[in-house]
């Protein structure tokens, strides 16, 4: 997990950066990782951050597949917590949030949002 999120990490940098070559190879690189290692919350996490990059690069439908994936993946989360639990709570939150339906928002995975 550790590598799959230092890659994600990358993506960002490269966002801020407007490097987008560069943040689509981290990108591979961290969709690469998970295919070994899918810790749910890195796999959510690199999802979003891939659906923000493409919505930068202008991709609008790659950025919604990736911004699908993420919901799906904080929606299973949420599941995986008993009614009422804060967490589960707060990730349904994240997992509307996520499945909103707009081009023009970042769609980060903040766990403290």
């Amino acid at each position: 997990m550790d590598t799959t999120l230092a890659w994600e990490v990358k993506v960002r940098i490269s966002l801020h950066e407007q490097e987008w070559n560069c943040g689509a190879q981290c990108l591979k690189n961290a969709l690469d990782a998970l295919t070994i290692s899918a810790v749910p919350y890195a796999a959510g996490q690199i999802h979003a951050t891939a659906a923000e990059l493409h919505r930068l690069r202008g991709d609008v439908p790659l950025a919604e597949h990736h911004r699908g994936f993420a919901a799906a993946i904080v929606r299973r989360l949420a599941d995986s917590f008993p009614d009422r639990e804060e967490l589960r709570e707060t990730l349904l939150g994240r997992c509307s949030e996520l499945e909103a339906d707009s081009a023009s928002r970042t769609y980060f995975f903040n766990p403290k949002a």
